[in-house]
Order: structure tokens, then C-alpha cells, then sequence
């Protein structure tokens, strides 16, 4: 997955896209503020049942809009257009885990995630803000989202190490000593 800053209706975006998704998602409260119409209203339920919440998820789809013209910033700066089809509108992008047009990068939480891909989250959640990993903000971030053990073992290493440290520790801790370290 990679977040693209883009436009629809010339009103700057963010799109997280998923090269694995089925299909395309945006939340009801952007198409409100982008002003979209949506095509065909409809009111149904989708279970997902492969959540990285490791529960069946389900999305409630308020309706379909058919076609959307995003622009997309290309290498050589110049603005593309692309047409993106057929996009469920939801209540709660959120569950999701398809592509999601949205407003604002949602925060990263690791739920049941291992350290490793919660630290790919938490890269990702950096890059599409710009910021880099020894930002303190994007340490309590990190902090904030972490699992319940996990939080009690970063207090437990101490907080005022680097972000790189600390997430250095929670592989360590989490995969375990190899026998040779255990000698």
C-alpha cells in the first residue's frame, strides 16, 4: 500500500492505494465535502472476513458512484487525470481494507498486528505525512497505537530511548532470544 496526495473535483485528498483491493472505497462525509453524486443509493451490508482484526468486519455501503476523475501529481509534476470506477460509498472507511479515498490518513493501531507490520504501518503513516522517524509526535503515535503488552514493555525499556530503539527492542523481545543469545 502507498498514500498518494491527489485532487478530485480539484479539492486536495489523500488516497491510500492497495494494489491487492477488489474494489474502491470513499467515505460518505468526503463525498459530502467534495460534492459528488452518488449514482445508485442503496443500504446493504458486505462481511469481510479477512480483517486485520482478525473478526468478520462489516461495511455498510450506502451507495455506488460509477465514475470519479482524480488528478495525480506525475514525476515530471504535471497534473494526470485518471478515471477511477466503480466506488462503494461507506459510513466507516475505517474497516475497510480495500483502497480508501479519504480526507486524512487515519491513525495507525497495531490491534493484532506483529511489531514488524505495525513499524511497516507506522513507516507508511511517516512517509505520507512527510515526517521522519525521530519525530516525537510520531513516537507517541507510535506509543498510542501499540497493543496493551506492548505499551507495557516500551514503559518497562523506557520511553525516552529513540523511536528506532524502542521498536528495535520490541522485535527483539517479541521474536525472542536465539538459542546462541540464550548461551
Amino acid at each position: 500500500m502507498i498514500t498518494l496526495s491527489c485532487k478530485i473535483s480539484k479539492v486536495p485528498v489523500t488516497a491510500i492505494l492497495d494494489s491487492g483491493a477488489n474494489c474502491n472505497i470513499i467515505g460518505k462525509e468526503v463525498v459530502n465535502r467534495l460534492g459528488l453524486k452518488i449514482d445508485d443509493s442503496s443500504d446493504i451490508e458486505v462481511y469481510n472476513p479477512i480483517s486485520k482484526l482478525d473478526v468478520i468486519g462489516v461495511i455498510r455501503i450506502v451507495g455506488v458512484i460509477h465514475e470519479i476523475e482524480i488528478s495525480i501529481p506525475s514525476q515530471d509534476s504535471k497534473w494526470k487525470q485518471v478515471k477511477v470506477t466503480d466506488i462503494f460509498v461507506v459510513n466507516s472507511p475505517e474497516h475497510a481494507l480495500v483502497l480508501v479515498i479519504g480526507s486524512g490518513i487515519p491513525l495507525p493501531i497495531q490491534y493484532n498486528q506483529s511489531v514488524d507490520e505495525y513499524v511497516k504501518t507506522i513507516k507508511l503513516y511517516a512517509a505520507s505525512l512527510s515526517i521522519n522517524l525521530n519525530n516525537q509526535d510520531l513516537k507517541k503515535t507510535f506509543f498510542n497505537g501499540l497493543s496493551r503488552e506492548n505499551k507495557k514493555k516500551v514503559i518497562r525499556f523506557g520511553f525516552k530511548n529513540s523511536l528506532n530503539e524502542i521498536i528495535e527492542h520490541l522485535k527483539f523481545i517479541s521474536t525472542g532470544p536465539t538459542n546462541i543469545q540464550k548461551f
